[in-house]
């Protein structure tokens, strides 16, 4: 029988020697995996995976051993330090205990919907489906001003870039036309898509997680 073990692992950035720590099941610790979390799998997109090496810290049997290292490593002062990526304290869960917003909080209907979130993500309304073939979008449209980024694709509008993590299109407009503010608690506690994250992105940009808008300027002859 093949034998599982958990890994806590180093990821080092060979351009500017910044690194991520994270814990990994697996029953080959040399294996390609580079990662699971957004940022880090953006940054080595940035950067080329040739110019990172990954390397195994500790061996465990034991989901509970590795995750309480990685914790022990990943704390406060390393998730602020200008040189790692890690985005949030270590641990089981990243967010657990009195570290989640939810903290002895009852469940409302809205958090019950992150259960669904992860499959949806990508998903538009019917109703944008049937219309995108039908309407004036984009640069044929004299008021089209630009684009949305989002981190599930590009859009000619803030309607057709929400989907069930959203309840309204000015969230999206908001933070992609403001891409360099920082994520506070605030932000996370009022957004379902922020609580989705596997990481937590407070101290981060909206830019950082793919949030961004470019203007469109048209051209009339």
């Amino acid at each position: 029988m093949t034998k599982l073990i958990y890994t806590v692992y180093k990821i080092t950035n060979l351009i500017n020697k910044k690194i991520y720590i994270g814990v990994h099941k697996t029953t080959n610790p040399n294996d390609s995996y580079f990662g699971s979390g957004l940022h880090i799998k953006r940054v080595i997109q940035k950067h080329g995976k040739e110019n990172f090496t990954k390397s195994i810290l500790f061996e465990y049997n034991n989901s509970e051993d590795a995750y309480l290292k990685e914790s022990q490593i990943v704390n406060q002062s390393f998730v602020k330090s200008k040189n790692t990526y890690n985005i949030a304290i270590g641990g089981k869960g990243s967010q657990s205990g009195e570290l989640n917003p939810m903290f002895g909080k009852t469940q409302s209907i809205e958090s019950n919907k992150l259960r669904s979130i992860k499959c949806k993500l990508n998903k538009h309304t019917n109703y944008t489906k049937e219309h995108l073939s039908s309407i004036r979008i984009g640069k044929l449209n004299p008021k089209f001003k630009g684009y949305y980024i989002t981190p599930w694709g590009k859009f000619e509008s803030s309607r057709l870039a929400t989907n069930s993590t959203f309840n309204s299109h000015t969230k999206i407009q908001r933070w992609c036309k403001n891409p360099n503010k920082i994520i506070t608690q605030i932000n996370i506690t009022k957004s379902i898509y922020l609580q989705s994250l596997k990481q937590n992105p407070i101290g981060k940009s909206f830019k950082e997680l793919g949030f961004n808008h470019h203007p469109f300027h048209h051209t009339f002859s």
